[in-house]
This record gives C-alpha cells, sequence and structure tokens, in this order.
C-alpha cells in the first residue's frame, strides 16, 4: 500500500504543475462543485469501476481462491495469493484511470501531452501496472508482495479487463464532457 500511496502523491505533485493556457476561453467553467455533470461523471467512473473489479474477481481471481486455505480468513496475518493480488493491481489501475479521466485540460489548463511530468508519469504508471501483470521483472511483483498469476489465460484475461476498464472510463468521461459543452444548462 505504500507504492500506492507514493504513485498517488506523485500524481498529485503533478498536478499541481499544470498551468493555466494564455487565452481565455469562450467556454465558461463550471460554476458549482455538485453539478449535474461532476455528479453524472462520478457516477459513471464508479459504475464502470465496480464492474471492473466484479469482473476481475468473478472470472480471474475467485477460480483460484482457496476459501479453506487460513490465511483468507479477515484475522490472519497477511500472505500473498491471487485474490489479493489481482485486486492490488485492479485497483492501482482504476487509481490511474481515475486521474487520467478527470484531468480535463483544455480549455483551461494545458492539455494533458502540454502537462509533459503527468504524462510521462502516468506512462510509467500504467507501464509498471502491466509489468507486475506479465511478471515481466519478476522482482517488482516480489517487491510489491503479488504472487505470479496462475496462467497466461489469467494474464491476458486480467490485461483485457484493465484495458476495457480504461477505454470505458475515458469514453464515458468524454461523453460527459460533449455533453457539459453542448448542453451548459441541462448540465449545469
Amino acid at each position: 500500500m505504500t507504492v500506492v500511496g507514493v504513485v498517488i502523491a506523485l500524481f498529485f505533485l503533478f498536478l499541481s504543475y499544470a498551468t493555466p493556457l494564455d487565452r481565455l476561453s469562450a467556454r465558461r467553467p463550471l460554476t458549482r462543485v455538485f453539478c449535474a455533470s461532476v455528479l453524472v461523471s462520478i457516477s459513471g467512473q464508479f459504475a464502470v469501476h465496480l464492474m471492473t473489479l466484479a469482473a476481475a474477481l468473478h472470472v480471474v481471481a475467485l477460480p483460484y481462491v482457496d476459501l479453506d486455505d487460513p490465511a483468507m480468513h479477515p484475522e490472519a496475518k497477511f500472505r500473498p495469493n491471487v485474490l489479493n493480488s489481482i485486486v492490488f493491481v485492479v485497483s492501482l489501475h482504476m487509481q490511474i484511470n481515475t486521474f487520467v479521466a478527470n484531468y480535463h485540460g483544455a480549455p483551461f489548463m494545458q492539455s494533458f501531452a502540454q502537462n509533459r511530468l503527468l504524462a510521462r508519469w502516468t506512462y510509467l504508471a500504467y507501464s509498471l501496472v502491466f509489468v507486475a501483470v506479465w511478471e515481466v521483472f519478476p522482482p517488482l511483483n516480489v517487491m510489491l508482495e503479488l504472487v505470479f498469476l496462475p496462467s497466461f489465460e489469467v494474464q491476458a484475461t486480467l490485461t483485457l479487463i484493465l484495458l476495457l476498464d480504461t477505454a470505458a472510463v475515458l469514453g464515458f468521461e468524454a461523453v460527459v464532457q460533449w455533453l457539459t459543452a453542448r448542453y451548459p444548462a441541462l448540465m449545469a
């Protein structure tokens, strides 16, 4: 969990380096925090992430979980297993997706690509997730206390689930932003 804390702290640090654009936009920013577009965005992202976690657990993790294992007891000492390894990877990936989806950039701030620190950190964070899933660098998995996934099919399925989560969250947020720009009175 320390690794997740560092990843998130660096995301916040690199978000703070975003600078406003030199030219004012004709589009007005949202005037309230609790407006329809924000509530729809949060609700939609939550639903996508919840379905992603459920799919990852149901399809990938649960077939390999031994409920009689003493380590599965809530009071037991932590021991890495397929279940907590998959939950860790999926949770970290969802947090990265949340930062990427909610960084709107233009027309008010520099774009994602212009915020080079944020963009590079995002690509590195995604790379670390997939290096862990595909066990490209086993010492990383050992350091993160992740077990090696049981098969190629599990790795491929988990990768597909993670990519679908990214596409769904970014697509949903793009639709919300389009609706907000197209119908500002409705989404305000």
